[in-house]
């Protein structure tokens, strides 16, 4: 329950985050945090009904575009499986994979809206940037949370002038190796064209997922 908080507030931050920059990663990362925090405190959206909402959809899905590099997302998530696809469908699966995310973001953030409103940067602290290339790098931060210090560690990488987030990893726990993990499971027994039906399903179930 813990690891699932923290990963949503590491999520929701950047979600919330205005548009991106060539800045230095770890000034990326601080201001996304900086200014997501401001947004909760600041804002009286989801006081009565967030689930209601259509101005916070919009804003996570937007928001989420500029951010996350869906794309490499979904092809990290696929590992050895991506290759297999036919450009079609790495395309739609890209798609499905981003409704996905923002359909299983979006309620988690109306389950746990209280809980992020409550934060303060006086909780959230960059700790380390590391550059590994001139296009890859690793910011960490530490989330005080019920009285502990929760590591949380952002992989990005600059396309097109901008740092984007590829992955998060909370306590050292990969949110692309845990999507990886179960897309492999369903691969070895299923077809592509079966796991995107699947995902279809999954994603025109929710009223929420976007057309």
């Amino acid at each position: 329950m813990r690891k699932r908080v923290i990963l949503l507030l590491s999520v929701c931050w950047l979600f919330w985050a205005g548009p991106s920059h060539a800045d230095e990663p770890a000034e990326r990362i601080s201001a996304y945090v900086d200014r997501v925090l401001k947004a909760f405190q600041n804002s009286d959206i989801c006081e009565t009904d967030c689930a209601s909402s259509p101005e916070l959809k919009k804003t996570l899905r937007d928001l989420g575009n500029e951010i996350f590099d869906f794309r490499i997302m979904s092809r990290m998530s696929l590992g050895h499986h991506w290759q297999k696809l036919t450009e079609k469908q790495q395309n739609e699966f890209v798609d499905l994979y981003t409704r996905l995310l923002e359909t299983n973001y979006f309620g988690k953030i109306v389950e746990h809206f209280e809980d992020i409103k409550g934060y303060s940067s006086d909780k959230v602290r960059v700790v380390d940037e590391t550059v590994f290339s001139s296009r890859k790098a690793e910011v960490k931060t530490v989330i005080q949370h019920e009285g502990e210090h929760i590591p949380v560690d952002y992989r990005l990488v600059l396309r097109n002038g901008d740092w984007k987030i590829y992955d998060v990893y909370v306590e050292g726990v990969s949110l692309i190796n845990n999507y990886r993990k179960q897309f492999h499971e369903i691969l070895v027994k299923k077809t592509a064209q079966e796991m995107l039906q699947s995902l279809r399903e999954k994603v025109q179930k929710n009223p929420d997922a976007k057309q």
